[in-house]
Parts: C-alpha cells; structure tokens; sequence
C-alpha cells in the first residue's frame, strides 16, 4: 500500500488473467484457427484439423496457449519422430507453425511471440521415386476388378485419369460431361486453386458409366454410413483399409494411391507423350515465360496422351 499498488487489485488482475488463460487453451484456439483460417483458405483443412486432434490436443489441449513453450514444441514433434512417423512430425510442426503465427496476430491471445520459430524439422523425408512395372500394372487392375465398387473403379479412374486420391474421390456427377468426354475440377477441389479439365478416355467413361447412380447423392463415389445409409454430400474414405485389400489380392506392395500418377506420368514418358503435356495432365504450372504467354489449353494433345495411356492399361490387363 505504501509503494501505491492495492494488492487486492492485482489479485483480482491475476484472477481474470487465470480466467482468458483457462479460456484459450490449445484445443480452443486450435478450433478458431480451423474455422477462421484454415477452412477458407486450405481445401485440405480436414488433414491440419486430423494432426491438431490426434497429436497435439491429447498432450496440450487444456494448456493456455500462451503457456506453450519452445521446449514444448521441441518435445512434442521429436517425439512424434521416435515414435516412428517422422514425416508426419514435420506435417505437426508445419501445423504448428501456421497455428502459432496465426494465433500471435490476434491480440485476444495474450502471445507475444510463436514458440515455434528457429526449430527445425525432425525427421528426414526423401521424394518417392515409385512407379508400378507392367506387370505390377496388370496384378493390381485385376485386384480392382475382385474388389468391386467403390474402391475397384475409384483406383482404376486413379491411375487412368493422373489425378490426386482426394480429387478422384470427390468426383461430382455433375462435373462430368459423358458426351464431350471431359471432367471440369473445379477450383475450391484443386491445390493450384485454379478449375482443371480432364479429357476422359473411352476406358474412364466406360468405368464411371458402370459405377451405380445413386439417387440424390452428389458424388461418383458417396460415403456410404450403417446400415447401408448414403450421405448425399459426402464421399468416401477409407483408403488405409481399401489398399490393405489391394495388396493382399494383387500381391502388389510399397506403393501409396499418390505413386499412381508417377505410375501414368512415366509409362506416358514411354509412349514418347511430350514433357509439357504429361506437366499439364499432373496440373503442374509453367513458370517460364512461355507458359505464361502461352493461353492454349491443350486439351485434344491432353486427350490423345489419356487414350494412349488408356490403350496400354487395356493392352496390359487383356493380355495378362
């Protein structure tokens, strides 16, 4: 009291600080960042929303956030890296990174500082270099063949159409044109962010032609719940269970949905498909001054590079 301060003031300053502390915890502002950042700006939110809830709300959840340490963060992704994931302690950090920097410009949180600067990532990731041989070809299309929809089809239109797994997934009715042969992707569904059209082979349009029309289900392949029940506006998952099925049956192994497209685009390679129309097929961007200029879509060169692709899976799986 001599020295001017009221101790019960600052008791009371403590008690309401402990309170906003309690109030934003991790597991709260991990959900204001879903909702605020990641959802309208990442089409993948669903994944950074998985590695919140499985890797850092079970061991920091009801901490304040501001609370969280450098150590802490240290601690957590090494040992998501012992515990044998080291690819996916590096997506943790990375989530991390984004939630921290995100969280220090809200003033509502009290951080002065992300804890998550100057660490570096703890595991090692090496870029995949496999691709599926001929006969490799042969032995999981037959495979798809056994399992039937929706996970048959779903990888068939994976490895013919060089698109991703959550792509092909998707697929909306609507988005298809059977008679013009094309697949508009739309943008919000791309990681360029930009529409994508995929010319379909006779192959694909026979395949989506044969996979059963769900009444009011939006897409090609609905997620299915108990008791049989369609969700109309969701598609499917799974994919851990449907590929343990693949390998089992095609006796196929080490090879991931994503090596599909490495798996087109190279026996593309083969086929003498130039350089720049199998870029184009994967979505890559030109960053050259060409691909900027250069305004034409490609599409019947795109076209006849999927049919010549389509003609060896056929080839293939026929003779095998």
């Amino acid at each position: 009291v001599a020295s001017g301060k009221d101790p019960q003031e600052e008791k009371e300053q403590d008690k309401q600080h402990g309170t906003r502390s309690r109030a934003h915890t991790v597991r709260v502002v991990a959900a204001e960042f879903i909702e605020q950042y990641a959802k309208p700006r990442n089409r993948t939110w669903p994944e950074a929303q998985r590695i919140i809830e499985k890797y850092v709300n079970p061991v920091w959840g009801e901490r304040p956030m501001a609370a969280i340490t450098r150590a802490d963060v240290d601690m957590l992704v090494e040992g998501i890296a012992h515990r044998g994931a080291p690819v996916m302690a590096n997506r943790t950090l990375a989530q991390l990174r984004k939630l921290f920097n995100w969280a220090v410009t809200k003033p509502r949180f009290e951080l002065v500082a992300s804890p998550v600067g100057r660490i570096s990532r703890p595991g090692h990731e090496q870029s995949r270099s496999r691709y599926l041989s001929d006969g490799e070809i042969r032995a999981l299309w037959k495979a798809c063949d056994q399992v039937g929809y929706p996970f048959g089809p779903f990888t068939q239109l994976l490895l013919l159409t060089v698109s991703r797994r959550d792509v092909v997934a998707s697929m909306r009715r609507h988005d298809i044109d059977l008679i013009g042969a094309l697949w508009t992707i739309p943008a919000e569904v791309m990681k360029s962010g930009r529409p994508h059209i995929v010319p379909l082979s006779n192959l694909s349009l026979t395949i989506i032609s044969n996979i059963p029309n769900i009444e009011d289900a939006q897409h090609v392949f609905p997620a299915h719940g108990k008791q049989g029940h369609t969700f109309t506006n969701r598609y499917i998952s799974g994919f851990s269970k449907a590929k343990a099925r693949l390998d089992n049956l095609s006796g196929v192994t080490n090879w991931t949905f994503h090596d599909l497209r490495r798996t087109a685009t190279t026996h593309m390679g083969e086929l003498q498909v130039p350089r720049h129309i199998r870029k184009l097929l994967l979505d890559h961007s030109e960053n050259d001054v060409t691909g900027i200029y250069d305004r034409y879509d490609y599409i019947s060169e795109r076209r006849k590079a999927l049919e010549a692709w389509a003609d060896k899976v056929t080839r293939l799986t026929e003779n095998g």
